[in-house]
């Protein structure tokens, strides 16, 4: 959902302008630098959570048991990405102005109604 997120807005404020801005939104410094900073979450998040279920799975391969403790990281990282995605996913969403869509369902019907600010879908569903 924070990559589908990311790549929307990147696409819908290529070349969108604002009243009061100097140029197009996607190259204002206030947004680079929010761009920036929420793509790291985003990849942080990402690469914490391959690395914790990742062990649990490699572990549970060998056909040992997941400690407690490795239990208690896969609930803190489950819990820590949601807080992390809220984020990124409500700086994407204040950028868009609100075209921002993450679900098919959403993506299908206002696809539909809007020309070229339509949000479009993130074509690597089911990938990390």
């Amino acid at each position: 959902m924070m990559k589908c997120a990311l790549g929307e807005v990147a696409w819908i404020t290529d070349g969108k302008k604002r009243v009061g801005y100097p140029g197009p939104v996607g190259d204002y410094p206030l947004f680079l630098h929010g761009f920036a900073k929420h793509d790291a979450m985003y990849r942080s998040a990402r690469g914490y959570v391959l690395d914790v279920f990742g062990d649990a799975e490699a572990k549970a391969a060998t056909g040992k048991p997941v400690t407690s403790v490795e239990q208690a990281r896969i609930r803190q990282v489950s819990t820590w990405v949601h807080d992390v995605a809220s984020e990124v996913v409500g700086f994407c969403r204040l950028w868009a102005a609100r075209r921002l869509s993450v679900t098919h369902a959403t993506w299908a019907s206002h696809s539909r109604s809007r020309g070229r600010h339509a949000a479009r879908p993130c074509r690597s569903r089911g990938r990390w």
